[in-house]
């Protein structure tokens, strides 16, 4: 089994088998969970994430428990900052992909499309290439036009809501509302797609 160390910018998707609290070392530091699984490319991976880090990433996906990650494809991202991010199949990643056995990686894991997997199993060349190529495009173009109808939408609601109750309190609506709205769009916005 590999271990490996999530370092900023890089992520691990782990299809999770197991997760076991490892006391410190150190007694005046928190605990960590040992995480492990199998990973894209079939090898069985484990990596350790701090209790804090862990606990509030599941606080926030409404779980109790990090045995709640066992069965699951999971994202463990460490953002360029440091922070820990843990992502559903659904959420996507904005770092690269953690190199395994030291080999690079040269293409994002595959994560799971709504209507269909991309065909990233086998090299191809040629025409072939440019056909997934452009059906690359075709889906990260729809993805952008979900997600910009989906930030619409959340900004209306928002926005009819703070209408509304600056109406019912005759309070003008002024650029202060605006800020009022984008603050409850954003968090519209984020409940709406954890939901789905």
């Amino acid at each position: 089994m590999q271990s490996v160390t999530i370092e900023k910018g890089q992520h691990l998707v782990l299809n999770v088998r197991a997760v076991e609290s490892v006391a410190s070392k150190n007694p005046s530091w928190d605990s960590r969970w040992k995480i492990t699984g199998m990973a894209y490319d079939g090898s069985d991976v484990s990596t350790f994430i701090g209790n804090k880090a862990l606990m509030q990433q599941l606080g926030r996906k409404g779980m109790e428990s990090p045995d709640e990650l066992v069965g699951k494809d999971w994202t463990f991202e460490r953002t360029a900052e440091g922070y820990l991010n843990v992502l559903g199949a659904r959420d996507k990643a904005k770092t690269e992909h953690l190199p395994l056995s030291g080999a690079p990686v040269a293409k994002p894991v595959a994560q799971p499309v709504a209507e269909k997997a991309m065909p990233f199993d086998e090299p191809v060349e040629g025409d072939a290439a440019e056909a997934v190529a452009a059906k690359v495009d075709q889906i990260r173009e729809e993805r952008r036009q979900r997600v910009g109808e989906d930030i619409a939408w959340a900004v209306g609601q928002a926005d009819s809501f703070v209408t509304q109750i600056l109406a019912s309190h005759n309070i003008e609506y002024t650029t202060e509302a605006l800020r009022s709205v984008a603050a409850l769009a954003a968090t519209i916005h984020i409940s709406y797609k954890e939901s789905r």
